[in-house]
């Protein structure tokens, strides 16, 4: 097997390995732990019992500790020997040969947690190390042996460093070797530079790398010399991990310098260097660079970057540039503009992009501008380079903003027909956006010239811009072109355009194109309406909104459009709406009737409210059967407008009335004084009293106990009398009870026959206990009058009943 062969094998059976040493609850990739990109022991993502004995956990004998290995499946089976420690691990190694998968997985998992936590003391790091290093002998299988020496990272420490060196200098095979060296790379300890230093030497080439990159995780200076020499060892995957390890070394002199020597030395020179080389080099140069520029050495990083240019990484390197905020970086991007490869091109003018707004922030925005002109004069560049360009001179509202941004919207710009249809409306949409947050006049005149007087698609994007910003300075062009345009698509987007940008007269106006268009361009005028009527309603102008909605309605719009009026009708909610959406609940016709039934109900509720009850309640009994309420939502709105409904009563307590009153009752002789409601009960009727006109009203009081304080809704609450009507069913004759409480007094029918009358005052207390009257109800309805009279003071009911067992009667009420 090749080198770069085995070096992937091995490889491969440690990123297995490790895979299924996941922690317990939500394993993490582990693969980079094996290959050493951290630099630093991971941090546990779990909490999880810390691998120690703790007191209330009795030590566990030989046989427990195997029963529970046996059952290492098992979550909280592995959280205990995670606690037990230690004296559990020799078992759980001899479960890595188990031929079942999950057994094997969740021993691994157990013993990385037990190896993280030894270091805790130096007991226990010193004790997880001896048994490691008997499980590295070559008296266990292979893959103990291995993960034995993947965990000596875990363990961590000097000791561990020192194992897994041994494990590198002895004579083992390379898969055992492959896991040390991840170990020593996952060791944060002074003592590990040196070891991996020395077992560079004796070691393959795969394993080298692997080494070499662990150096490069240290980025000490004092390993530059070892990393010069094995690139003079001729191995290509070699020289390029001691180059890249090169460019994480801390110290930038040391790194350049000897990146300097490799880039001179006669072996680079005596031969061709393969790509690779070169853009390793490259790559190093510039995170050398990097270094550089965060230590405040500006022109040390230029000149690094500008080296690896030469060096086959010029797109990082040019990134590089772009981030130095410094003028020498800026001719050296230069030189790539008009780069034969499109995409080094590409990273030149964003870089040089990257550099001009670095300038710009930093408030040097003449020095900005120039590289941004040069962008925007370029032959080569891409259009988004050029709207990133327009964006910043429309910000800038500099004197040469409309002459540099104006070319885009005239189809003589040179590059505009190199690029496709969708990139050229960016840019135009880009370029009318930039002139109008320029402002001015002249910015103004070329939006117009083009609105008028440019290509048809470039005047359809323009208008949507203009609608965008609402910019209502443009409503007469656009009224012009909504009238007089040859297009008849451009007409229809500046009718569209008109009816998103509203204004004082633009209602009127579209009502008179209404009257003559046809096909599409009427269309686009009752869509235009539909935005306008949306337009007023937002601005709180609902006599306008629904006058819109109306003349959507009053012709025939295609169905997106109806159902858009009719929404909107529905949120203004007036009575004066009702002939367009009563149709539709009547309709068979499914696609706009969900629609209708939510337009219906506020409509239906400014019926009731301005008086036209009957109209109201036509409508509530259709929603109700249609299902597109809750109906005792739809009971409670049927009774407001004096409409009887069913629906079942809670607990024997009657707390739903039809209420009507004040009449006068100035003494207590007149309680019994006779009014209409004593002779027939009709809850549409209306009665006078003392001149006042009075009417039947539904009455719901939340009371738990269904009290109804009329002293808190009538007016005048002294000296009068007020009618309670109620209608219970019951489904078959059978004796009830009425337990009574009230305030002051006053005289009870049930099915028209007086069963009880208080023609004195009463207070009506929490203590007292409610009187009891035992009645007969009749199978179906039993209507139930109460006239409750006051004298000044509280004036209450409340009602329940029950059958003569005390249990509350089940009835329903209407």
């Amino acid at each position: 097997m090749s080198i770069t062969g085995l070096r992937n094998a091995s490889l491969f059976a440690l990123v297995v390995l490790t895979y299924c040493a996941g922690p317990p609850i939500a394993p993490a990739s582990e693969e980079a732990m094996v290959e050493a990109v951290p630099v630093q022991t991971p941090e546990k993502k779990e909490v999880v019992p810390t691998a120690t004995t703790e007191p209330d956990l009795p030590a566990a004998s030989d046989a427990e500790l195997k029963a529970m290995v046996d059952n290492v499946i098992d979550y909280p089976t592995k959280f205990k020997l995670i606690r037990i420690g230690l004296p559990a691990a020799p078992l759980l190694f001899e479960k890595l040969t188990s031929d079942d998968e999950r057994i094997v997985l969740e021993a691994r998992s157990a013993l990385r947690w037990i190896a993280q936590g030894t270091s805790e003391t130096p007991e226990q790091q010193r004790a997880a190390i001896e048994l490691l290093r008997d499980k590295l002998s070559d008296l266990h299988p292979m893959a103990q042996r291995q993960f034995a020496a993947y965990l000596l990272g875990f363990v961590g420490g000097k000791s561990a460093a020192q194992a897994a060196a041994g494990v590198l200098q002895g004579k083992h095979p390379d898969e055992l070797k492959l896991a040390a060296a991840g170990s020593l790379r996952l060791i944060q300890h002074p003592s590990t530079t040196p070891l991996l230093m020395k077992a560079l030497e004796t070691t393959k080439p795969e394993l080298q790398v692997f080494l070499l990159e662990a150096l490069g995780d240290r980025g000490d200076p004092k390993t530059a010399p070892a990393l010069m020499h094995h690139y003079e060892l001729g191995d290509v995957d070699v020289e390029i991990a001691a180059i890249q390890a090169l460019g994480h070394i801390t110290d930038p002199n040391v790194a350049a310098t000897t990146i300097a020597k490799i880039a001179h030395s006669e072996a680079t020179r005596a031969r061709v260097s393969p790509p690779s080389i070169a853009q390793a080099l490259g790559e190093a140069e510039v995170n050398i660079g990097r270094t550089y520029l965060a230590a405040k050495q500006t022109k040390k990083a230029i000149a690094l970057f500008n080296t690896a240019l030469g060096h086959g990484n010029p797109r990082s390197a040019l990134n590089a540039l772009g981030k130095t905020q410094h003028s020498d970086a800026a001719p050296l991007i230069k030189k790539h503009l008009t780069h034969d490869d499109s995409t080094v091109r590409v990273a030149a003018f964003n870089a040089y992009l990257n550099l001009a707004d670095a300038f710009r922030m930093d408030g040097k925005s003449d020095l900005a501008f120039a590289l941004y002109a040069e962008v925007l004069d370029a032959p080569q560049n891409e259009w988004f380079h050029s709207m990133r360009v327009i964006r910043q001179y429309g910000l800038s509202k500099r004197a040469d903003t409309v002459k540099k941004i104006a070319p885009f919207l005239s189809p003589k710009h040179k590059r505009l027909n190199t690029f496709s249809t969708l990139q050229r409306e960016h840019l135009w949409r880009t370029s009318a956006l930039a002139l109008h947050q320029a402002g001015g006049a002249e910015a103004r005149e070329t939006l117009v010239a083009a609105l008028t007087g440019m290509s048809l698609p470039l005047r359809v994007v323009l208008l949507e811009v203009v609608a965008g910003v609402g910019d209502r300075s443009m409503n007469p062009v656009i009224l012009k072109m909504a009238t007089e345009g040859a297009d008849e698509g451009v007409m229809n987007k500046a009718i569209w355009t008109l009816g998103q940008l509203g204004g004082d007269t633009v209602d009127e106006t579209l009502v008179g194109i209404l009257a003559k268009a046809k096909g599409a361009k009427k269309q686009a005028v009752l869509d235009a309406l539909v935005q306008m009527g949306r337009n007023h309603l937002a601005g709180g102008a609902t006599d306008k909104a629904l006058a819109a909605f109306h003349t959507v309605l009053d012709h025939e719009p295609a169905t997106d459009t109806h159902i858009a009026a009719i929404r909107g009708v529905g949120k203004v909610g007036r009575g004066a709406s009702l002939k367009y959406v009563e149709p539709l609940l009547d309709s068979t016709e499914e696609e706009g009737l969900p629609y209708a039934v939510e337009a219906a109900l506020p409509i239906a509720d400014d019926l009731a409210t301005s008086g036209k009850r009957k109209d109201a309640a036509r409508i509530y009994r259709k929603l109700m059967a249609i299902g597109g309420d809750d109906p005792e939502k739809f009971n409670a709105r049927l009774r407001s407008v004096n409409e009887q409904v069913e629906y079942d009563a809670t607990n024997g307590i009657l707390n739903e009335w039809w209420l009507l009153g004040p009449f006068p009752a100035p003494t207590l002789e007149t309680w019994t004084k006779s009014y209409a409601p004593e002779k027939s009960i009709d809850l549409k009727e209306s009665h006078t009293a003392d001149g006042r006109a009075l009417a039947w009203a539904a009455l719901q009081t939340k009371e738990r106990d269904g009290t109804v304080e009329l002293h808190k809704i009538l007016e005048p609450r002294n000296k009068v009398a007020a009618y309670l009507y109620a209608e219970i069913l019951v489904d078959r004759d059978q004796a009830a009870v009425f337990h009574l409480k009230y305030d002051d007094g006053g005289l009870f029918w049930l099915n028209g026959q007086k069963i009880y009358s208080v023609l004195k005052p009463h207070a009506m207390k929490p203590e007292e206990e409610p009187e009891t009257l035992n009645v007969q109800l009749r199978k179906g309805s039993n209507p139930i009058l109460v006239k409750l009279c006051q004298v000044a003071g509280h004036w209450k009911l409340a009602l329940k009943i029950t059958d003569p067992q005390g249990k509350p009667l089940a009835y329903r009420m209407r």
